[in-house]
């Protein structure tokens, strides 16, 4: 765990509080929040299960480095996991007996980051002069060393 200097645990301790006054208290079953979790089990069964969020506006009005060291400063697990916690999109599941259980968004947002930036650089291919002309000869797109293509279904795009 880092070892900060007494003024920054001022920094730290601000942002708690003003997350003390922002939070509620009790979350609501099916929103997202912004945190860390933990690994936990329920039943046998292995589960995620909330530590510490921080809500949008703390998120954006403070600097990434400042967010990332109070959830890690501020998380309830054991301090020996401190290197492998990650800021993630969760959205809490509340369950019956009582546990907050979390889905990563941040999972799927990477997916579609990936699928879009293929999709992008086909599209920017599309742009240049050569790949113009050879749409106008051809009457269709041709594949170009520079753009990946899109596969649907077993064709290309």
């Amino acid at each position: 765990m880092n070892h900060f200097n007494d003024e920054y645990y001022d920094v730290l301790d601000n942002i708690a509080d003003i997350e003390d006054t922002r939070m509620p208290f009790d979350k609501q079953n099916g929103n997202c929040y912004i945190g860390t979790y933990i690994h936990g089990t329920n039943c046998g069964k292995s589960i995620m299960v909330m530590d510490v969020s921080i809500t949008t506006l703390t998120f954006f009005e403070h600097d990434f480095t400042d967010i990332t060291n109070y959830l890690f400063y501020y998380y309830y697990s054991p301090r020996h996991q401190y290197s492998q916690k990650t800021i993630e999109i969760m959205k809490l599941c509340i369950e019956k007996n009582g546990i907050y259980r979390v889905v990563l968004k941040t999972f799927w947002l990477r997916i579609i980051q990936r699928i879009w930036r293929r999709f992008y650089s086909t599209l920017r291919s599309r742009g240049n002069l050569y790949m113009q002309r050879q749409f106008e000869m051809r009457g269709k797109w041709v594949r170009n060393t520079n753009a990946k293509p899109l596969y649907s279904s077993s064709r290309i795009l």
